[in-house]
């Protein structure tokens, strides 16, 4: 969430909605989503599922919810915030399961008891949370919901899906950084500095891709307009091409990392918030890409150091290259 500006930043937004074909085994198949922070709906031929977008008023999102399960009648209302609240979801579930809807949740911080018919988390760590959620469900008096866990759940956009493995180079030319929407911690910053400063970083081309609400980028673009193999990207409506060009990438714990490896790109990354230290975990722990640590604890010029180090290192690239299977889904 950008709490600035109220808008998501992650994964269902506009562009995806209107691509959704099914988390695996869950039919979305003509979906109508309305975002009550853009006032606007998104539509296609008919009605099956609806989505909400939080506006972090529980008393509003209830009300909103409720007329969109009386108009429209979804087979299931799919809510995704970190604002619910246990009375919201209580209120909004005794709606949709009166109307023959089943309401589902996605999740990745495992907070509470959600009162909800199906419960998605398509994290890399999903699957390692079960014995977890009996446990906070358990402890609860609410029923637990289906499980839906791990990468098969996934929302990912066609044309991430299915892409070949990629043949090893031998050698590093281009480098992708993504630092987040807001970087709030500066690291784009401190890697260009640092860029700027070594030379024998020359012959790399690094391509920043610039979030919406970075407040750094007039001084980005100042350094970037003096080292010619700094190249910055703004609004991009498809990661995928800058991904497949480049050989490596160094990328906060978020949710572009799914797409990073789903384009098999070999990966270093670095954990901004408490809700990203668990994704960094897990795909270190399987040996997908390697995690430099918290910026929080290192500070931006330290970790930016280790990350352009560990990023540019030979021994990284064969290994994450063989390791990265990227995913079939």
């Amino acid at each position: 969430k950008n709490e600035e500006k109220n808008l998501p930043l992650g994964f269902l937004d506009e562009d995806i909605l209107k691509d959704f074909e099914y988390f695996k085994g869950i039919l979305i198949k003509n979906c109508k989503s309305y975002d009550n922070t853009r006032n606007g709906m998104i539509t296609k031929e008919e009605v099956i599922q609806s989505f909400l977008k939080s506006n972090m008023n529980p008393k509003i999102d209830y009300n909103l919810s409720k007329s969109i399960v009386d108009e429209y009648n979804p087979t299931m209302f799919i809510v995704d915030s970190y604002f619910v609240t246990d009375e919201y979801m209580l209120r909004v579930k005794r709606v949709c399961n009166d109307k023959g809807c089943k309401l589902t949740y996605i999740d990745d911080v495992l907070a509470f008891a959600y009162p909800c018919d199906i419960l998605i988390n398509y994290n890399i760590y999903g699957p390692d949370c079960k014995s977890e959620y009996k446990k906070i469900y358990s402890g609860a008096n609410v029923v637990l919901p289906e499980l839906k866990l791990g990468l098969e759940y996934l929302p990912l956009r066609k044309e991430y899906r299915n892409i070949p493995p990629r043949k090893e180079k031998g050698e590093i030319k281009d480098v992708f950084i993504s630092t987040g929407g807001a970087d709030t911690e500066h690291i784009g910053l401190a890697l260009l500095k640092y860029i700027k400063r070594d030379s024998i970083l020359d012959k790399y081309n690094f391509h920043f891709v610039i979030g919406a609400v970075n407040t750094d980028k007039e001084k980005i673009e100042k350094i970037a307009k003096e080292q010619s193999n700094i190249i910055t990207y703004y609004d991009l409506i498809s990661l995928k091409d800058l991904m497949l060009k480049c050989d490596v990438a160094i990328s906060a714990a978020g949710s572009t990392l799914y797409e990073l490896y789903a384009t098999h790109t070999p990966t270093v990354t670095y954990i901004v918030a408490d809700n990203q230290i668990r994704g960094a975990r897990g795909f270190e722990k399987a040996k997908l890409m390697k995690c430099c640590g918290d910026i929080r604890e290192l500070g931006a010029e330290v970790l930016a150091e280790r990350l352009l180090e560990e990023v540019l290192s030979s021994k990284f690239n064969g290994l994450a290259i063989k390791k990265n299977g990227g995913m079939n889904i």
